[in-house]
């Protein structure tokens, strides 16, 4: 059929342009598709690098800190311990005393730096070696007690109190070690002799053990003028001590020299000699 014949290519070139039409379509679908797999792949990958960095910089730096505390290093707000044992404190200079001997009516202390005697103790992975220091109390020309005290003096000038080892004595004999107690074994927490640089209204606790003792002190002057058989003494610092027993107690410290008088709530005892090395 001739008209029939001549619509023909008509109907083909209709077919073709639905079929580009569809192609178009279906390009455009495949497209977005592919793309949105793509960007899902980057953003996907985006998350596990950034999960991959934030991994590897915790590992780098529980690493580093591992290998500081392992190399015997302290954290920020730890005390360290250099050179311990030179306590060059001047209201506490245990590096250069010998022997102090304090007296009162019908008590004695003798205060002496035994350096022959060595004793360490881990402090957050830091080995201390502490400095020993020998008290021998005499009550009326009797050994009432002997006190091995262990003491370290840390990098920033303070000087802390890591224990003491106690015999009371009775009849020359031993009866007793009350009020003995050493860092790490009884109490956590090391005690501070004296600050590195004291102020008055400073507060501190020499001793901090549970069930066995606690010491608050606080310091009340820095310039006070001490009269003792020693020799006469300015610019001491003077702290007052409350003890768990509820007793309280002062000590004053002269620059250079250590303790100078000790007031407890029976009487005092005050410097009588003081020997360096």
């Amino acid at each position: 059929m001739p008209g029939a014949h001549a619509s023909k290519p008509k109907d083909r070139i209709e077919i073709r342009e639905v079929e580009l039409a569809v192609a178009s379509q279906l390009n455009t679908a495949l497209w977005t598709a592919w793309r949105r797999k793509q960007l899902q792949k980057v953003k996907t990958t985006s998350i596990g690098a950034k999960l991959l960095a934030c991994g590897v910089l915790v590992c780098t730096l529980l690493a580093i800190c591992l290998s500081a505390n392992s190399a015997g290093n302290a954290p920020p707000d730890m005390p360290r311990f250099s050179h311990p044992r030179e306590i060059t404190n001047p209201y506490l200079p245990f590096a250069s005393l010998k022997q102090d001997i304090l007296e009162g009516s019908g008590e004695r202390v003798e205060r002496t730096v035994r350096p022959e005697l060595r004793k360490t103790f881990q402090v957050h992975h830091q080995t201390v070696e502490v400095l020993t220091v020998e008290d021998r109390e005499f009550k009326h020309g009797q050994l009432a007690e002997v006190a091995f005290d262990y003491v370290a003096q840390a990098d920033d000038g303070t000087v802390y109190y890591l224990g003491e080892e106690v015999d009371e004595y009775r009849n020359g004999k031993v009866v007793s070690h009350s009020g003995a107690w050493l860092f790490g074994r009884d109490t956590p927490r090391m005690g501070v002799l004296m600050p590195a640089h004291p102020q008055v209204a400073d507060k501190f606790r020499s001793e901090d053990v549970p069930k066995i003792t606690w010491e608050n002190d606080e310091v009340v002057a820095v310039a006070e003028t001490v009269i003792v058989p020693a020799g006469i003494f300015k610019g001491c610092v003077k702290i007052r001590e409350k003890l768990s027993d509820g007793s309280t107690e002062y000590k004053l410290y002269a620059p250079g020299v250590g303790a100078v008088k000790e007031i407890e709530s029976d009487g005092a005892v005050s410097l009588r000699s003081h020997t360096t090395i």
